[in-house]
């Protein structure tokens, strides 16, 4: 009897070290998940497991789109989760479409689009981790559809001469329409347009900051009406604003404007000088040019009738 005891007793034991080591191994886990250094890789991985089509192809080069340097087709979707699968779906298979989104979340700078498309379509690991770090910041973000207007600043694909990829340009929104916008809390703001295939509408730049501009200028919009002349985005107010860079003649010269006087010369032909200028001193009473003047006592004849005040100050008071 106190041998079947023991064994019972042991047996107990043995049940009750079993339970604590179970507990222990479950709260070491659950510490080190919650105290354990973040992965990195975490997020990468699960992008380059959904992007499962190792596959490349531009959309850019179908047909059926609202412009010629459309993105792509228009997004069908209506509901915003269908969107947001589509634009994934999209970006897995197109590096230019990825490139482009890429800059537009500012981790490029527009120059670089072209050449960091060429390396997504070389290495696809580089690629995975743009779309990772882009949807990582979408998903912190506010989203909705939003309505955008005709004639903003926005970005073109240009098939290249073999007609196999594209070449990413400064361009513009054809027609109004909708975007799905991306609202994050550090204050970027992506807009991507669905009738041209997630085509992003930019802010207004800089010559310096904008993308190439197309071939030959062929996807340039006209200047808005406020500043009709030049060539888009460089729009003046006037024709002889930069004649250096429009290059227009000045005012006068090709009949665009009427004649007017050159800031840095005489005055034009019979124009009435700008101030009054008093009557010239008689010859006799000119004093030497360069002399040091010599203090007289106050004139007792009105001050545009004496000596010669006009001589070397340019002409007016």
């Amino acid at each position: 009897m106190q041998k079947t005891s023991k064994n019972r007793n042991k047996s107990g034991l043995l049940g009750w070290l079993l339970v604590a080591l179970v507990v222990l191994a479950l709260t070491i886990g659950g510490v080190f998940s919650l105290f354990g250094p973040p992965s990195n890789g975490g997020s990468e991985a699960q992008a380059s497991d959904q992007c499962t089509n190792g596959s490349i192809h531009y959309f850019a080069l179908d047909g059926g789109k609202e412009v010629k340097y459309a993105f792509g087709p228009r997004i069908e979707q209506t509901e915003q989760d269908e969107i947001l699968t589509n634009l994934h779906d999209r970006r897995c298979v197109d590096p230019a479409l990825t490139s482009a989104h890429f800059a537009s979340w500012g981790f490029i700078s527009y120059s670089e689009m072209d050449a960091t498309t060429a390396k997504f379509a070389q290495d696809h690991k580089a690629w995975r981790a743009a779309i990772a770090k882009m949807e990582k910041k979408e998903a912190e973000s506010a989203i909705g559809i939003e309505a955008v207007a005709k004639g903003l600043p926005s970005l073109y694909m240009v098939p290249t001469t073999d007609g196999k990829s594209v070449t990413i340009h400064q361009g513009f929104t054809s027609s109004a329409g909708t975007a799905l916008v991306f609202t994050h809390p550090d204050g970027t703001k992506v807009t991507l347009r669905l009738e041209c295939g997630f085509q992003p509408v930019i802010p207004p730049c800089s010559e310096t900051q904008c993308a190439p501009p197309c071939p030959d200028n062929s996807c340039a919009p006209p200047c808005p009406p406020e500043t009709p002349h030049g060539t888009w985005p460089v729009c003046k107010d006037s024709p002889n604003r930069d004649p250096g860079v429009q290059g227009h003649n000045k005012p006068g010269g090709n009949g665009v404007a009427p004649a007017q006087k050159d800031p840095e010369g005489p005055p034009a032909a019979g124009e009435p000088p700008a101030t009054y200028t008093p009557p010239p001193a008689p010859a006799p009473s000119d004093p030497p040019v360069g002399s040091t003047p010599v203090p007289t006592p106050a004139p007792t004849t009105p001050p545009n009738e004496g000596g010669g005040g006009n001589d070397g100050d340019g002409g007016g008071f």
